[in-house]
């Protein structure tokens, strides 16, 4: 493993330590499109889109930038997480999603406070790499 830049590596953790709140945001999105377009039944459409209401959403979905940029970051972290051993998942589990300090994750693992930092680094090179943010060299 080569050494993370800094910035790169902060981006990488903000975006693990904010896992729980992607999803949330990429399903109030989904329920957002969702509810926007008119019903079959609704208002009369006009403009530029079609007329077939579930086609629109369906256009919608697929080509909101932001829902996919969501939905890639998600897909990044899941993808590291089935790559994960058990317990390099509880550290996941413990250090992002509860916000445990190191030491207190080392407590609860059993392992030193170094195997916790040497797995957290592992986790964000994977998904780094995942989200495309590191690129092998």
């Amino acid at each position: 493993m080569r050494k993370i830049d800094k910035i790169d590596y902060r981006y990488i953790e903000k975006t693990l330590f904010s896992y729980p709140d992607l999803c949330k945001k990429m399903e109030q999105q989904r329920e957002a499109i969702m509810e926007k377009f008119p019903s079959l039944y609704g208002e009369c459409i006009r403009g530029s889109t079609t007329s077939d209401p579930t086609g629109n959403k369906a256009i919608k979905l697929l080509t909101d930038l932001s829902l996919i940029s969501l939905c890639k970051k998600i897909q990044a972290i899941e993808d590291t997480l089935a790559i994960l051993r058990p317990h390099e998942r509880k550290v996941f589990e413990l250090y992002y999603l509860k916000h445990k300090s190191a030491v207190e994750v080392s407590m609860a693992i059993p392992c030193s406070v170094e195997t916790v930092y040497r797995i957290k680094r592992k986790i964000v090179w994977i998904s780094g790499h995942k989200m495309e943010v590191l690129h092998l060299e």
